[in-house]
């Protein structure tokens, strides 16, 4: 029993070391691919804003993410001993290696498909009219917090619908660090192989000559 507020401590622990390597919120705004995201939640306005655009998400994202985590435990697996740990060193100027730069894309990628997701799950319960029903009650005898009601649930979907195209444009990011990996392993792998000499310019061992 005294276990459990030590786990919880070291996921808040392991979340808040994600976000500050991620960069915080200064990162997060000024990230291209949430820029593309909020442009993309704007022009589907009509998908989220009056239709059950949750099912569009859970009908996508299980796939996805089931493809984000093999290719995350693919990733850890690239290269050989040297080359990780030629990855894994924080070279002078930088807060993390290039190895824990890549892979905090990947985690940020799976982490907003996870998001999405959970948030799809609970908009499909419908639980604000789920406590409406319970209640006994009719939309109409809201009365003054009826156009409230509207806008907290506009911007929920709003807010789903964003973190859904967020999620998608995050698998560019992650392709191109993952890209990137692979072009830092193909420099590592030519500059380990000596370089082959060809038998036409080879010096001749004739004694002749």
């Amino acid at each position: 029993m005294n276990e459990s507020p030590s786990q919880f401590r070291d996921v808040v622990n392991d979340l808040g070391e994600f976000w500050s390597e991620y960069g915080g919120l200064r990162a997060l705004t000024r990230s291209p691919f949430l820029h593309l995201a909020l442009v993309l939640t704007i022009v589907c306005a009509p998908i989220w804003w009056a239709r059950d655009w949750w099912v569009m998400v859970l009908g996508v994202l299980p796939s996805m993410l089931g493809f984000a985590i093999a290719a995350f435990a693919l990733l850890l697996a690239t290269g050989d001993e040297k080359f990780r740990v030629l990855a894994a060193v924080i070279r002078p100027g930088s807060k993390v290696s290039t190895l824990q730069s890549t892979s905090n894309r990947f985690f940020n990628f799976i982490l907003t498909q996870l998001l999405a997701l959970l948030i799809a799950m609970v908009a499909s319960g419908r639980p604000l009219l789920f406590i409406i029903d319970l209640l006994g009650v009719s939309t109409g005898d809201f009365g003054a917090f009826q156009l409230p009601l509207e806008i907290a649930s506009k911007c929920f979907r709003f807010l789903g619908f964003l973190v859904f195209c967020y999620s998608l444009t995050t698998v560019l990011a992650a392709a191109m660090n993952l890209r990137g990996l692979a072009r830092s392993f193909s420099k590592f792998a030519t500059a380990s192989v000596p370089p082959r000499v060809d038998p036409g310019t080879a010096p001749s061992s004739d004694p002749k000559n």
